[in-house]
Order: structure tokens, then C-alpha cells, then sequence
């Protein structure tokens, strides 16, 4: 009976003792060693807890990388591809994964850091005697605040990451968002960077994209909807644009931008004042623009050697070495900076 009054008076009643403190007093027998050894446990168990916690962040943080990194390497796991053949990716599809497992890998880290840094704020308070149920409640009322405050952030952050996980579209991208236009700069969780053709950069919270358009995703179309006289036969305009295509094929400076063979579509269009007729040539990502500059100053060429006149055109002779306008001088080589975004 001694003994136990003796351990109450140090370590306190039962169910309220610590475990160092009775360790301490059971080994030595002495109730002083017993109330310092329970002093200086409670610094301990805090210390222990941040070192935990510490660790186990760095552990899943190595952990929420590596297997990241693994998706990334893993071609049929990165594209979200399910069957079939894996092609080979191109230089700009390497750089959009990249980017893309970059922002997750940092979104995931920091997800994984506050969860485990909140479970160890509540174990801490816990070892400072604080009531958790209390601090719940409060807590979640100042949530329930917070995110009613705060539902906008919130949105933006999980569509910018279903649009990072879906790559719905990436850096570099030419895409169409509601009313902006234009080259993506950046992507963050909350929101999206884009810069138009005229320089004017857009900011768009990803939480506010209902759908997008995405003009360079994989491949690209040059689409000319070319108009001729209405005294043209439609088969002469067609046979304009079959020899443009063909001629602009076997240029490598342009056929390396073109991936399949330029088709005419036909007539799209008749009325008293034109023929139309369409063309259309896919292209590698962000060159339909370049591409079909290139081929409006060859059509105008061959039209006017073939004296099949486009819409308000003259008819005229053949073109000799006269002519100012020359098919491989027809355009620039290569779209001016800035071009992503012109249609």
C-alpha cells in the first residue's frame, strides 16, 4: 500500500501516469527521479513526434517521386493508353510529359506533406494535455468557413489536376478556352497561363474551364477553303490544287512539316460570285499556319499559270521569269514568334 500511494504521489492516479514516470520509479524507487523523469518526457515525446513526422514526409514524399518517375518512364502507363500499339513519342510529347509528372509529382508531395503534418499537429497538442475532440470542433468550424469561402480555390485546384492527369492539353499548346486564345505559357493546380497572338497574356483559373479546344494536340490541319471564278470548271480548280500539293511535297523545307499527303476535298461551295473549293494537309503540331500561307502564295501562282483566275483574279498568261512571285520564295520559311494562336 506504501508503494502504491508512493507511485500516486509521483506519477499521479492510475490511467493517468505516464509510462516513463512509473519505468523511472519502478527501477530507482525513488519519487523525485520519478516526477523529473516525467517532466522531462513530455519535451521528449514532442521532439519525437516532429522527428517522426519529419521522417515519414520525407519517406512518402521519395515514395509519391519514385513511383511517379516510374508512370513517367513507363510509356503505356504515362499515356493513359489501355491496348494497342505504344508509337514512339516525339521531342514535344517527351517535353509535355515532363512538365506534366513534374506538377503532379509537386502537387502530390505537398498533398502528402500536409496531411502528415496535420495528423502530427493533433498528436502534438494531444501530448500538450490539449482536449483533441475540442480541437476537432473547433476546427471544423473554422473549416466549414473557410470552405465555404474558399469553394472557388478548391474547384480550380482539382480541375487543374484532372487536367494535368488527363493532359488534356500542356506547355506549348495552342487551345481555345471560353473567350482567350492562344499559346500555353504555364499550368499551374489553380490556374492557366496563355499568351495570344497579340501578346496579350490571359489568366485563366482551370476551376472556370468547361471545355477547351486544343489546336496542337498530336497533329495539326491546314484547312484552305480556296474560291475560283465561277467560270472556272470545278475540275480544273481541283487539278490547281492536286499540283500545288503534289509540287509542295517534293520541297523538303515543307514536306518535312507535312505528314500526309495534301487532299482535295472537293467543292464545298457555289454561288454567282465563286467556286470553292477545299484543301486540307495535316500537319506536325503548330505548322497548319505556316503550311498554309505557303500554299495561298503557291495556289495564286499555279492559278495564274493554269489562267484558271481565283475569285476577283484576272485572267492571266503563263508566268515567266518575269514574275515577281516565286513558289519557293512564296512565304517565310518558318511562322514569326508569336504566331501560335493566328487562325
Amino acid at each position: 500500500m506504501i508503494l502504491l500511494g508512493t507511485l500516486t504521489d509521483a506519477c499521479g492516479a492510475t490511467g493517468q501516469r505516464g509510462w516513463i514516470c512509473q519505468a523511472a520509479y519502478e527501477l530507482t524507487g525513488s519519487e523525485d527521479f520519478a516526477k523529473v523523469a516525467e517532466t522531462v518526457s513530455t519535451p521528449i515525446r514532442l521532439i519525437l513526434v516532429l522527428v517522426v513526422a519529419a521522417i515519414t514526409a520525407w519517406v512518402v514524399r521519395r515514395l509519391v517521386a519514385r513511383s511517379l518517375r516510374h508512370a513517367r518512364d513507363n510509356d503505356r502507363i504515362s499515356s493513359f493508353r489501355i491496348q494497342g500499339d505504344i508509337p514512339k513519342l516525339s521531342d514535344l510529347e517527351l517535353q509535355r510529359r515532363e512538365g506534366r509528372f513534374s506538377t503532379l509529382t509537386v502537387a502530390l508531395q505537398n498533398i502528402a506533406s500536409v496531411i502528415i503534418w496535420v495528423v502530427a499537429g493533433f498528436v502534438f497538442l494531444d501530448q500538450l494535455g490539449y482536449e483533441i475532440q475540442s480541437v476537432l470542433v473547433a476546427i471544423s468550424a473554422i473549416s466549414v468557413v473557410i470552405g465555404i469561402g474558399a469553394q472557388q480555390i478548391i474547384k480550380d485546384f482539382f480541375g487543374g489536376l484532372f487536367i494535368l492527369m488527363e493532359d488534356q492539353f500542356g506547355v506549348g499548346d495552342v487551345i481555345e478556352a471560353g473567350n482567350a486564345s492562344g499559346k500555353v505559357e504555364s499550368i499551374s493546380l489553380r490556374v492557366t497561363r496563355l499568351r495570344d497572338v497579340e501578346g496579350v497574356v490571359w489568366w485563366i483559373p482551370n476551376g472556370t474551364i468547361a471545355e477547351v479546344g486544343n489546336r496542337s494536340k498530336e497533329w495539326s490541319r491546314a484547312l484552305l477553303d480556296v474560291e475560283f471564278d465561277p467560270t472556272v470548271d470545278p475540275g480544273s480548280a481541283i487539278s490547281v490544287l492536286e499540283g500545288v500539293g503534289a509540287e509542295i511535297m517534293t520541297d523538303p523545307e515543307w514536306s518535312s512539316r507535312i505528314t500526309a499527303d495534301p487532299e482535295v476535298w472537293g467543292v464545298q461551295k457555289m454561288n454567282a460570285d465563286s467556286i470553292q473549293v477545299r484543301l486540307v494537309v495535316k500537319t506536325i503540331p503548330l505548322e497548319q499556319w505556316a503550311v498554309a500561307r505557303e500554299l495561298r502564295a503557291r495556289i495564286d501562282v499555279a492559278a495564274r499559270a493554269a489562267a484558271v483566275p481565283l475569285a476577283g483574279q484576272p485572267i492571266t498568261g503563263p508566268v515567266g521569269e518575269g514574275n515577281p512571285i516565286s513558289p519557293n520564295r512564296a512565304s517565310r520559311p518558318s511562322a514569326p514568334e508569336g504566331e501560335a494562336g493566328n487562325r
